[in-house]
């Protein structure tokens, strides 16, 4: 088994491998990273990272007895801006929707880890490409997030 497969839009990196090939046949836990290990806005309104950083053709059914997939990210606020906030989410692009319970906010003004709750039932059952959003809530200073991944754990 490979540790990690690099594609031409995203790393999909197999975190938890088995101990050996008679305990289990699959990864425990996958983690599908964006294609953006870092991005900024100043934006008040949503804005839509480019597409080269975007995962394309995820279809959670390609992931054998998946129990839950979650949304992971860094997130800070530029040093200095006391009233900002960062908030992230995820965006189904093939189907022009928000990827509901995926939003993630932060005032600090370190990196600090966010996960979203389970949105195993919130992703449809076919092939859609997925983009992060992003936003200040003031536009006094930069928002930042750093290291977008999705999480997929099996049974």
């Amino acid at each position: 088994m490979k540790p990690f497969i690099l594609t031409s839009l995203s790393t999909i990196m197999l975190i938890a491998t088995a101990c050996d090939d008679s305990s289990a046949d699959l990864d425990k836990q996958v983690s599908i990273s964006f294609n953006s290990a870092n991005w900024t806005t100043t934006s008040t309104t949503w804005e839509m990272t480019p597409a080269s950083t975007h995962l394309i053709k995820f279809n959670k059914d390609y992931y054998a007895d998946l129990s839950s997939i979650v949304f992971v990210a860094t997130l800070a606020v530029q040093d200095g801006d006391e009233n900002n906030t960062c908030s992230v989410k995820l965006y189904n692009v093939t189907d022009g929707t928000d990827i509901t319970t995926t939003d993630l906010t932060s005032t600090s003004r370190t990196l600090e880890w966010k996960e979203s709750e389970n949105i195993i039932d919130k992703l449809p059952s076919k092939e859609i490409e997925i983009a992060i959003m992003l936003k200040s809530s003031d536009g006094s200073g930069w928002v930042q997030v750093s290291t977008p991944s999705l999480m997929l754990y099996r049974k």
